[in-house]
């Protein structure tokens, strides 16, 4: 293996080091079928085949960490990074109008972590829900917040977080894991 991750293949995706073997993350392919082989190049750099002819290019993803401030999150990165990224991590704090971007500029984005940002109180027409004034509370994940956000498998919420807002995360049809802290006292209906 390299220094940076070892890849193991499974079925439909691989598994990605980056310690050793100590701990692995799953990594998609492009590929619809078992794989049957793989060659890298480099440390996150090959090609897959597969049963019925398929080939396909993977290029390993690190997730991107942002730090930011409420409402910031547009600003924080490019276009190239909304229209590609699979994997975010958010620091710092976040509120109605970084969800709006997480939601609906980001078409990639599988694997959100909020662990470790805390959720601000807004009040604007930039917001998740409506395009009036309406007022997003503190340590809430909003209204609509990911609201048919199809390409999220994955969540971590804010440790922090106390309520999920009405159709928070309704029509995830992807999303197969979520960590909800012990904090959150509310799920607003169709969450």
């Amino acid at each position: 293996g390299s220094s940076n991750h070892d890849i193991s293949s499974t079925t439909q995706f691989i598994l990605a080091t980056q310690d050793g073997g100590g701990t692995w993350e799953a990594q998609e392919t492009p590929v619809t079928n078992s794989i049957f082989s793989i060659s890298f190049w480099d440390a996150n750099n090959g090609w897959f085949t597969s049963d019925y002819g398929q080939i396909a290019h993977y290029t390993y993803q690190q997730p991107q960490t942002v730090n930011i401030t409420a409402g910031g999150l547009s600003a924080a990165l490019t276009t190239i990074e909304k229209n590609t990224l699979t994997d975010l991590i958010i620091t710092g704090t976040i509120d109605a109008r970084d969800f709006k971007i997480l939601r609906d500029e980001m078409p990639m984005l599988a694997n959100i972590d909020l662990s470790a940002a805390t959720i601000s109180a807004y009040t604007g027409s930039e917001g998740t829900y409506s395009t009036g004034a309406y007022s997003y509370p503190a340590n809430t994940l909003s209204r609509n917040a990911l609201y048919k956000k199809t390409t999220l498998k994955s969540i971590k919420l804010p440790a922090d977080l106390t309520s999920i807002g009405r159709s928070a995360l309704n029509s995830c049809t992807a999303l197969t894991t979520i960590t909800i802290p012990s904090s959150v006292v509310l799920i607003d209906s169709m969450a």
